[in-house]
């Protein structure tokens, strides 16, 4: 859940709540979220790994790790999705690289991006209603075949879910 509001200055609130797989333990999501200090930015990243269990969860968290380093550093999206997408192992049984991920990188004054690769859509709420986002579609060249990351930028004021 995300939250902004803006007395002396914005804030943002950010939750997670996650359950293991029966029988396993851990989670095969990672969520890592950070402030920059001095920016007064706000950075959250949502990763699924391949499958459940640990190496689920060495998937996402690895990628989400790499995401949200590359985002603090200001990073270009097209160079993070690329060197996420090329770090990855290889699944020995389905003979894939894969994690999912969804990054919400959050400016001081409300200015948001959010990044999304092969997870569902975000969903934003405004005045208690869900409001349609545009997003961009950009095509990552890969190896295997492009993939695909959408690419949603909003203004963010109080009350935003």
């Amino acid at each position: 859940m995300l939250s902004i509001e803006k007395a002396e200055k914005m804030f943002v609130e950010i939750s997670c709540s996650q359950e293991n797989k029966h029988g396993h333990i851990v989670c095969g999501d990672a969520f890592l979220s950070r402030m920059i200090d001095g920016e007064n930015r706000y950075v959250a990243v949502l990763s699924d790994g391949l499958g459940s269990g640990v190496k689920a969860n060495v998937l996402s968290t690895m990628t989400s790790s790499m995401a949200l380093n590359f985002r603090l550093r200001h990073e270009p999206i097209e160079r993070t999705a690329i060197t996420i997408m090329n770090t990855l192992p290889t699944d020995s049984v389905r003979n894939i690289s894969y994690s999912t991920f969804s990054i919400v990188d959050i400016e001081n004054e409300g200015d948001t991006a959010v990044m999304e690769y092969d997870n569902p859509d975000f969903v934003f709420i405004r005045n208690n209603k869900n409001c349609e986002i545009t997003k961009e579609v950009i095509e990552i060249k890969s190896p295997d075949k492009p993939k695909k990351i959408r690419l949603s930028k909003l203004k963010m004021f109080k009350g935003d879910r």
